[in-house]
């Protein structure tokens, strides 16, 4: 997992990133905090570029498609973010180390299996929690508590839209289908159901239903035209049925209507601790006694208006006086904020049982109008006073 942040104001943008990164084989896991999820461009372009969730896409490491991409857009820069965002998007689409069949087959092997491993986990929790309330599940009982998680993920799937149309290629429907008989094998099942089962599967990879691949970009600082910063965050699930499987989540831009923009990205509780007053776990809790609470006694009524009043005082003595402050702030100071709000994630890691998955050093980069980017923090997994031609290299 990952903790990250932006923060933009019309002095510029500061983007922050910890360094940790989760591997596992699916029993063990392992933190290594040395992960790179921060890049630039070039000189040339005031923009950074920021990676959460899955560190490959495709399985080719983001650092070399990022690479890649910083090669083919060259000295060409563009007028906004949202540009970039475009250019890259037609750059992957093209990128043809992305298009080997065997890396699509495994990218559509390992999103259907992972669907179908989600739906056998809540019939098998079903079944567990019926267990533990005393009753016998036979095979025919779990058989039909699986029915039942398949049948509303086929009516979930069923119920959205998709603007662009969807075509079915017979090569990957063929494969969907060896999959569910496989899963299935155990479980009672005609052709027919096999093919509508397929289809729901088909669809919701073309969707990008599942979330175990998603890798999020972050894109931030200047186009040519913009005087004042933007940020733009996508995610990415793969390529599958001759498409690139993405979405927007955020656009924000600065402007005469709005100073300042703190944006928290993966991990982002610490820092919606500190801007609400309150831990949001904590406050989902809390809103759900007091719903309960009052529609027990017959106050359903006014709930609306208690928690109308308690986010006008979030508002007014949290969320308000901070986002002036910070909108205030020079680069330097916002680049300590950012920081700030990372290591107090990682600090909440350390003190408690959990895995670690928000650590390490810090990196963070500074992007101005004036300046460009500019690395306030950075790491290295080598001794750059020692590597004097790697410097030359990179100043020529």
């Amino acid at each position: 997992m990952t903790a990250e942040i932006g923060i933009l104001n019309k002095n510029g943008v500061v983007l922050a990133s910890d360094s940790a990164v989760t591997l596992s084989d699916g029993k063990n896991s392992k933190v290594f905090n040395s992960a790179r999820k921060l890049f630039t461009l070039s000189k040339e372009h005031s923009i950074g570029i920021m990676i959460y969730g899955n560190a490959s896409f495709m399985e080719i490491p983001w650092e070399v498609i990022l690479n890649e991409f910083k090669n083919t857009i060259g000295k060409n820069t563009l007028e906004n973010t949202a540009q970039y965002v475009d250019e890259l998007i037609r750059f992957l689409i093209s990128f043809k180390h992305l298009q080997v069949e065997e890396l699509l087959i495994n990218y559509l092997v390992r999103s259907t299996k992972s669907i179908l491993d989600k739906i056998a986990f809540e019939a098998q929790e079903t079944a567990d929690s019926r267990v533990s309330n005393g009753e016998t599940i036979s095979q025919d009982d779990f058989n039909n508590i699986l029915l039942d998680s398949i049948t509303n993920f086929k009516l979930e799937i069923s119920e959205i839209k998709i603007e662009d149309g969807l075509e079915f290629f017979d090569a990957e429907l063929d494969i969907i289908k060896e999959i569910v008989e496989d899963f299935f094998q155990t479980f009672p099942h005609t052709p027919s159901e096999v093919e509508i089962i397929s289809k729901s599967l088909y669809k919701a990879i073309f969707i990008g239903y599942d979330s175990s691949n998603v890798t999020g970009l972050v894109i931030a600082g200047y186009g040519s035209k913009e005087i004042f910063p933007s940020i733009r965050q996508i995610e990415l699930n793969g390529i599958f049925s001759q498409r690139l499987i993405w979405r927007v989540i955020n656009e924000s831009e600065i402007n005469h209507h709005k100073n300042c923009h703190i944006i928290p990205f993966a991990q982002s509780e610490m820092v919606e601790t500190i801007m609400n007053g309150i831990d949001p776990n904590l406050n989902v809790f809390i809103a759900e006694q007091i719903s309960s609470v009052m529609e027990k006694r017959g106050l359903g009524d006014e709930i609306e208006k208690i928690f109308e009043n308690i986010s006008f005082i979030q508002q007014s003595y949290y969320i308000n006086p901070i986002i002036d402050l910070i909108g205030m702030q020079p680069l330097n100071e916002m680049a300590s904020t950012a920081k700030t709000f990372i290591e107090l994630t990682s600090f909440k890691r350390k003190i408690v049982n959990t895995l670690e998955t928000v650590g390490g050093p810090v990196d963070v980069l500074a992007i101005s109008k004036g300046e460009g980017p500019v690395w306030i923090d950075r790491k290295y997994y080598f001794d750059i006073e020692k590597n004097i031609d790697y410097r030359m290299r990179k100043e020529n």
